[in-house]
């Protein structure tokens, strides 16, 4: 799955705050395999600025990740329960939309 740098920020908003053992290794799991590198905040010029987080625009790209089928299964599943509760907003709208397809 490609994921740009708001998408990577944007994923913890999909977890769960509490869950049994297996959702939250998932949650430690995938956060880690998409969290931003030392060396990527570095060559972004990643910064806080007002209390929102900002980067050089003109340095991003999408980065590839590869999710193993049950990581991917438990985004969907995340996405579905945001969607029941109608807690879908427009900056995760484009994340899961890329998660469901």
């Amino acid at each position: 799955m490609k994921l740009n740098i708001k998408e990577r920020l944007l994923m913890a908003g999909l977890y769960p705050q509490k869950g049994n053992l297996i959702a939250q290794t998932l949650v430690k799991d995938i956060s880690e395999r998409v969290r931003l590198t030392q060396e990527e905040i570095k060559k972004l010029n990643f910064r806080s600025e007002n209390n929102l987080y900002r980067w050089d625009e003109d340095k991003v790209g999408e980065k590839e990740f590869i999710l193993t089928e049950t990581e991917l299964n438990f985004l969907r599943e995340q996405v579905s329960r945001l969607d029941k509760e109608n807690a879908v907003n427009q900056d995760l709208l484009p994340l899961c939309l890329k998660i469901k397809g």
